[in-house]
């Protein structure tokens, strides 16, 4: 196989894995956005893996204040919520996910929190608001069941906005060959 060549530098084209995903039809997104979140409330995405894939994360929050953003880990009896059906980020592949998605699920056991980090959205005149995508990649095992929640800590309603992104990929096995 001739590897492709930018036209303009010569220097030979590389995609990394998860745009790669993107290409293969295997990349998934859910988001939601309130125009007016209020304080102290959320926006949640209760994922439950399929039997199959594993789900390679990343997470992107936009808000017009202060919040805090959580991953948790199995959390129990999600009831109500409305379903979501995940996007395919190619356009052109017909491929679904075998992820389930609820929004704003009531959830009666958060799980354990495994990651959770805050937005700050400034102070006094300073105060516009914050915007992140958590880029560190997190993998989630078959049949795992995840909720990612962003709370607005504000103070008052706030414009908020959750994105949960990933692509479903077989779990490879993979040797060391360290000695």
């Amino acid at each position: 196989m001739t590897a492709r060549l930018d036209p303009v530098s010569g220097v030979p084209i590389q995609i990394g894995s998860p745009h790669h995903e993107i290409h293969e039809g295997d990349a998934y997104e859910v988001c939601f956005a309130n125009s007016a979140l209020a304080d102290n409330g959320s926006i949640s995405f209760h994922l439950t893996n399929g039997a199959v894939k594993q789900m390679h994360t990343v997470v992107g929050i936009g808000v017009g204040g202060d919040a805090l953003v959580q991953i948790f880990e199995t959390p129990l009896s999600a009831t109500s919520g409305t379903g979501v059906t995940p996007v395919n980020q190619n356009r052109s592949s017909s491929s679904t996910s075998g992820v389930t998605v609820l929004r704003d699920a009531t959830i009666g056991t958060d799980g354990t929190v495994i990651k959770q980090f805050m937005i700050g959205g400034g102070t006094g005149g300073n105060a516009s608001g914050s915007d992140s995508v958590f880029v560190r990649e997190l993998v989630l095992p078959v049949s795992g069941v995840y909720e990612y929640k962003l709370t607005n800590l504000g103070g008052a309603a706030k414009v908020a906005s959750l994105s949960v992104n990933w692509y479903e990929h077989a779990d490879q096995t993979v040797t060391d060959t360290k000695d």
